[in-house]
């Protein structure tokens, strides 16, 4: 039997007793952030009566998801790095170390997590065994009548450890729209904003790094300072 899914009751309900993983991908400046925000925000609201506290809850890099992960139990939790412009050999350890974190901790601490980024291309097979609910934003409405995202929602199959039976069973409708008031509009600008400062402070950091090599390697190149010594390994004869 085809069950109908609403996207937002079936992560609710699913997250009461399972770990879900579920992506938002799409192009920049589709409203990927915004809808993360707006789903999590229902959800919180929902299950603790409090709008979701995105200081506590969202991380922008591995370490910080690691540590609100380990802090939490039964929460709604969002990884926001998969959205910075990576080479493609950190973005698959990235991810490796993300899904290994998922897959050794979700039998008891139950976080819901969702994972932004511009496109699941990067994610390999078998990490999307790992992802119960995919979802694309295809487009951002902003109009006198409706404000929203609209977004194309899909269960991924998996060939083990499925969520449970019952999954396979469940259809969603091929588009869902997430609808936004004017205050919904003006917070989760506040949480957009928040997030670009966050990026534009790592990156102005990593180009600070960057810099330093290239005038480190540009000295060692003209003579001014010597080059690093590699120790040679110490060989053991037995």
């Amino acid at each position: 039997m085809v069950k109908r899914a609403i996207l937002i009751e079936y992560i609710f309900n699913k997250s009461k007793c399972y770990t879900i993983t579920s992506l938002i991908q799409g192009e920049t400046q589709k409203g990927k952030s915004t809808s993360a925000w707006k789903i999590n925000d229902i959800l919180s609201r929902r299950r603790f009566g409090e709008p979701w506290d995105w200081t506590k809850y969202c991380a922008r890099s591995l370490e910080e998801f690691v540590d609100i992960f380990d802090k939490s139990e039964n929460r709604f939790i969002v990884y926001e790095e998969a959205s910075k412009d990576i080479n493609v050999a950190t973005w698959y350890d990235l991810m490796n170390k993300l899904f290994n974190i998922l897959l050794q901790t979700q039998a008891y601490k139950h976080n819901s997590v969702m994972i932004v980024m511009p496109q699941s291309l990067g994610i390999s097979k078998r990490q999307r065994r790992f992802i119960n609910l995919g979802m694309e934003v295809v487009k951002k409405i902003d109009t006198e009548k409706l404000k929203a995202t609209l977004l194309k929602p899909t269960i991924y199959k998996r060939t083990y450890w499925k969520l449970d039976e019952d999954d396979l069973r469940y259809v969603f409708l091929p588009m869902t729209y997430i609808k936004y008031t004017e205050e919904d509009l003006a917070k989760s600008r506040e949480y957009t904003q928040w997030l670009i400062d966050t990026l534009k402070a790592d990156v102005m950091a990593d180009i600070k790094r960057q810099l330093k090599k290239i005038k480190k390697n540009k000295r060692i190149a003209e003579g001014k300072i010597d080059m690093p010594k590699v120790e040679k390994p110490i060989k053991i004869r037995w």
